[in-house]
């Protein structure tokens, strides 16, 4: 390439200092010719050092806003997932909370003499009274009862198979309690603060699957 531009300048100081065609090789015009083209046609295929160097910004630049939109997708998607389940969390705990408050109330209600299918059982200083669910009642004094006992069915447990018996000395009146009435753990309790009220027949009572009677206390 510096060999051509060379001769092709050699050739022009050659013309510039006056000498006619007829002095100069017709070959080397020509190869002048063939070489000032070759040039010419050279620099006008090459591309702008200018241009090359915008279009490789803008590349850069639309590479990087390409990477920014992909970043900024994920993060959405990310925080979208967040949500949801923060969202399901706080429904989760809304629920939880609606059946224990649910369950509150009806343990509560229970306590304080809601009606059960098995009857509801409530006491005074002064007597013990079963309200039966179809709206009859029994009822004995304190001071009228002379045996506490357990009788076990084998009709478990489909049917009521525990009763707590509070009856009298001959037997005649009393209370047949299901162990399912409302108000009977309380009452039980209070059962056992009878003097020398026997829980350990109260538990083997609890473990009976048979047809049987145990009797917890007798007044002395």
């Amino acid at each position: 390439m510096e060999k051509e531009v060379v001769l092709v300048t050699s050739l022009r100081q050659f013309w510039g200092h006056g000498y006619g065609r007829g002095t100069f090789p017709v070959s080397l015009r020509r190869r002048a010719r063939r070489i000032d083209a070759g040039t010419h046609s050279r620099r006008t295929a090459e591309p702008d050092a200018g241009a090359n160097s915008h279009s490789r910004h803008a590349s850069c630049w639309r590479t990087s806003r390409a990477r920014c939109g992909c970043r900024s997708s994920l993060n959405v998607r990310r925080m979208t997932a967040t949500f949801l389940v923060l969202s399901a969390a706080a429904a989760l705990i809304v629920v939880f909370l609606c059946i224990a408050r649910r369950h509150h109330f009806s343990a509560k209600a229970a306590l304080e003499g809601a009606p059960s299918s098995s009857g509801r059982v409530v006491f005074d200083d002064r007597e013990v009274r079963f309200q039966k669910p179809d709206g009859t009642s029994d009822s004995i004094a304190w001071g009228d009862i002379a045996e506490v006992g357990v009788l076990t069915t084998d009709e478990g447990p489909i049917q009521e198979d525990v009763f707590f018996m509070l009856l009298d000395r001959e037997h005649k009146r009393g209370c047949a309690i299901p162990q399912g009435a409302a108000g009977t753990d309380v009452l039980l309790t209070r059962l056992q603060a009878l003097p020398g009220f026997d829980n350990a027949k109260l538990i083997e009572a609890m473990g009976c699957t048979s047809n049987n009677r145990f009797v917890c206390w007798r007044r002395a």
